[in-house]
């Protein structure tokens, strides 16, 4: 046979016994590949079966993934109904509550400015102290309420830092006073500088750590200390309160801001109280963005102190009056104690220069230098073996210097007594009241005038001002138009928000008091009306009265022309600087 095909290729001739080797391996190999394709449908069999499954129960999951975002957006929504229903609640309670204990406390404080005898004026006296504890009380539960469901918004309020300090401390010298504690103040000068914050809140906390000084103290002394670290964003303002109360164990201390916890039963029993002081003070302060810490020793008292980041606006200086400088140098006469150490203070931002003078080694020339020496009072057994009483008993040829008498808090003195001093002022001494009374300290020391002297009394306006009053409720609109009266002031009352019922052309109100919580509540269109029409008339201001926890949003009610607002309850004294303030 050729070696070449037809076509020209070349044939090879394969002998039977290898064709036949060659197609038994072909059958194996072949039949090794069918094993192993049949092996792979069987795996791709088996992963479809899988696949399926697995699409079966993602299906399912995707089926359950939004049936819980459907359930979590209902829940959601559900949430939201129950906050909004919840802070209608706590606005309505608050409203509800402070309705009739605004009676309670204005009654009573109408009742006790009468006069009435005096086991009436004690009843009075108690009640009205009762329904002041019970008004703390709502106060602290609404509040603690109100930051535990984040419905607390901070108001970005002005206002003069060292001023609301001594305001707050002032406040408190009265219970001081009744314990017979020494309440004292150590304040830096840079504190003399207007701050951007919330005012209300920011007095609070120094309320809150200041009554549990005082609380827990039965004798002995609380200070009061406060001072500015850093500067610009970076300002901290710093405040520690010390007092020598029963104390804490330190392994307790992690538990005294837990609310509603006593260290004891038996202080339970003996101070009372909820237990929510420091709870409530701790919130607040990290509400602000702030800390609070405590040291404490069983028997030896406590130090608490709070640092708040603030926002200076404004450093202030102090520029004292050519009567306060005229005074030269202060003496400082048996004052080693905190209280010197202020009232030295505070001369040295006056630019006067403190002389110390010890009774020990008291020399009469040194004294006969100043201008004015202030001392504590202690009475008249002391006067002939005191060298001060002893110099200025004796004659001068020239005007002795001024007396300024430091007196405990509310202390009355004997009218022969007083006559031996020029001035007095009260512990704790606050710098506003010692700039005030040494600027009339230099107007004697110009009259060379060593008389004793009665500050003449603040008189008002002689002339009978009106006052619209739109209140729904009748006890509010009793005492608020009793206290208004008690002013001198005439008093028109309206029950409803309605500007057409002002008379037209009346010109004569000196303000416009409206109850915001007024049912249906007011819509801004009405106050807005309201607003344009007093001031047509030449209405001063408007001012909204609603409860202290209230919680709509005062720039609202701005907008619509209410320029202020009184707090309920109130007092004569609020109401008197709220209105005679503008």
């Amino acid at each position: 046979m050729d070696d070449t095909s037809p076509q020209g290729k070349q044939q090879f001739n394969i002998p039977s016994s290898a064709r036949s080797l060659l197609k038994d391996e072909f059958a194996d190999t072949f039949n090794t590949l069918q094993e192993h394709c049949a092996f792979l449908d069987e795996r791709i069999d088996t992963l479809s079966s899988k696949l399926v499954s697995l699409e079966k129960v993602l299906a399912e999951e995707r089926g359950v993934r939004t049936s819980l975002e459907q359930a979590l957006a209902a829940e959601k929504v559900k949430t939201r109904a129950a906050e909004e229903v919840r802070s209608q609640f706590l606005d309505n309670m608050s409203h509800e509550l402070r309705t009739p204990l605004n009676g309670i406390l204005g009654m009573t404080q109408l009742l006790l400015d009468m006069p009435i005898n005096f086991e009436i004026k004690d009843c009075a006296q108690s009640i009205h102290e009762s329904g002041q504890l019970l008004e703390h009380v709502i106060s602290h539960l609404l509040d603690y309420s109100r930051l535990l469901q984040g419905d607390f918004p901070l108001q970005s309020d002005t206002f003069h830092l060292l001023e609301q300090i001594e305001a707050v401390v002032q406040q408190h010298a009265i219970t001081a006073f009744q314990k017979g504690l020494d309440l004292e103040l150590q304040l830096e000068k840079e504190l003399l500088c207007v701050i951007q914050a919330d005012q209300h809140r920011f007095r609070q906390v120094i309320t809150l750590v200041l009554q549990n000084a005082l609380k827990f103290t039965a004798s002995g002394q609380v200070q009061v200390a406060a001072c500015i670290q850093g500067v610009d964003d970076e300002a901290m303002y710093h405040l520690r309160i010390t007092d020598t109360g029963i104390g804490i164990e330190e392994h307790l201390l992690p538990l005294v801001y837990e609310p509603f916890w006593q260290a004891e039963r038996s202080y339970a029993r003996t101070y009372g109280g909820l237990g929510l002081g420091l709870s409530l003070c701790q919130q607040l302060v990290h509400h602000m963005g702030g800390s609070i810490s405590m040291t404490s020793q069983p028997a030896a008292g406590t130090s608490v102190t709070v640092k708040l980041p603030i926002n200076i606006l404004e450093t202030l200086d102090v520029n004292p009056t050519s009567e306060t400088a005229s005074l030269g140098s202060i003496g400082l006469y048996n004052l080693q104690n905190g209280h010197g150490e202020s009232i030295a203070n505070y001369l040295k931002w006056l630019n006067l220069v403190p002389l110390w003078l010890d009774p020990a080694e008291f020399d009469t020339d040194t004294a006969a230098s100043c201008g004015l020496i202030i001392h504590p009072y202690q009475g008249d057994n002391r006067a002939s073996e005191d060298p001060l009483c002893q110099f200025y008993n004796q004659s001068h040829t020239a005007p002795p210097p001024l007396r300024m008498g430091v007196l405990a808090h509310k202390q009355e003195i004997p009218r022969k007594e007083k006559k031996a001093f020029d001035l007095f002022i009260q512990q704790p001494v606050l710098f506003t009241q010692l700039q005030e009374t040494l600027a009339y300290a230099g107007t004697l020391q110009t009259r060379q005038s060593t008389a004793a002297y009665d500050a003449p009394a603040l008189t008002g306006t002689t002339e009978v001002q009106s006052i619209l009053l739109i209140e729904p409720n009748k006890i509010n609109q009793k005492i608020l138009s009793y206290m208004l009266q008690s002013l001198d002031m005439h008093v028109d009352v309206l029950e409803s928000l309605d500007p057409s019922q002002i008379p037209e052309g009346h010109d004569s109100y000196r303000a416009v008091l409206i109850n915001t919580m007024i049912s249906p509540t007011p819509s801004i269109e009405l106050l807005h009306e309201l607003s344009q029409q007093s001031k047509l008339q030449g209405i001063s201001c408007i001012i909204g009265i609603r409860g202290k926890n209230a919680g709509a949003d005062p720039a609202t009610f701005l907008q619509a022309g209410i320029s202020r607002f009184l707090t309920l309850p109130t007092s004569i004294d609020a109401v008197r600087t709220l209105i005679m303030g503008d």
